[in-house]
């Protein structure tokens, strides 16, 4: 999260973040949340 367009802008050219707009909507979050923690948990499996 950040409120400086300029973070918010680095972090996008990365290509690896997704973003939210305040206000934030509890499902929305989890659209973004869930997968995250998916992969990470995928990603512990494979060791």
């Amino acid at each position: 999260m950040s409120a400086h367009d300029d973070v918010l802008r680095q972090a996008l050219g990365t290509h690896k973040i997704d973003y939210l707009i305040k206000p934030i909507i509890f499902e929305e979050l989890l659209k973004v949340v869930v997968p995250i923690c998916q992969s990470l948990q995928f990603e512990n499996q494979s060791y």
